[in-house]
């Protein structure tokens, strides 16, 4: 993460021998606002740029983000953040350890062309049908592993399901 932030925050734990924090032991309370910023290259935004094949996500660019955050028990807990770079809208919450075990729950809100155009065509096709689309998908995803390798899969929810059930909907009325 590269850019401008502001943060407050209150911090309370103990101490080791050699003066460095317990990490367990470690409890804050907070908020931030970052001004602007990027997150270029970073693992895992580049694990839901593969993942989605939105290459938005790559590298991407925010203004005017704010959030709250808490440490306890080991654990950076985020509250939900509202992300937007070039028409993708991402919503991102969770935990993370100390130790780097990530433990996210990611909303992505893009524009329908620039995701999957032909999973829709793929469905449409499958079912003998016309599948409806709108003009934006919506692909909640969870994220797991680490903060040095990331896991993505899929948390169920969005466009994905409302597809699928149309798509078994116009299957079942040609099989009556």
């Amino acid at each position: 993460l590269n850019g401008i932030a502001n943060t407050e925050l209150g911090i309370k734990g103990r101490l080791k021998d050699d003066m460095s924090p317990i990490l367990e032991d470690l409890y804050s309370l907070g908020s931030f606002q970052l001004k602007q910023g990027e997150f270029k290259e970073a693992p895992m935004f580049t694990a839901l740029a593969d993942r989605t094949k939105l290459s938005a996500l790559r590298n991407f660019n925010f203004e005017d983000v704010q959030g709250k955050f808490e440490i306890e028990d080991g654990y950076l807990i985020v509250a939900p953040i509202d992300l937007e770079y070039q028409g993708v809208k991402l919503t991102l919450s969770g935990r993370q350890s100390l130790a780097g075990n990530l433990d996210y729950k990611v909303s992505i809100d893009a524009p329908s062309g620039s995701v999957g155009e032909q999973a829709f065509q793929a469905l449409a096709n499958l079912s003998g049908g016309a599948i409806q689309t709108s003009d934006r998908v919506v692909v909640n995803l969870l994220v797991g592993g680490t903060s040095k390798a990331p896991l993505i899969s899929g948390a169920g929810g969005g466009t994905g399901d409302a597809v699928k059930d149309q798509a078994l909907e116009l299957a079942e009325d040609k099989l009556k």
